[in-house]
């Protein structure tokens, strides 16, 4: 999970079958979740533009897709 200077309109065109959106922490915070290596490339995405982002101490991938049963 890795939080992202971002919108919620800004972060969905990245999201996959493997990562979602986790939590919205504000207009211009978003958490995504999921396959790590993917959630990793949208974050690198955003970090490249100048945007803060920063990897969140969990167990799992909470609030993902890979959390389905």
């Amino acid at each position: 999970m890795i939080a992202v200077q971002a919108t919620e309109d800004e972060i969905q065109p990245h999201l996959t079958e493997r990562v979602g959106i986790a939590a919205l922490n504000s207009p211009d915070s978003t958490v995504v979740s999921g396959a790590g290596a993917e959630v990793q490339s949208i974050a690198e995405h955003f970090a490249a533009q100048g945007r803060k982002t920063k990897r969140l101490t969990v167990s799992h991938a909470f609030h993902s897709p890979l959390m389905e049963p």
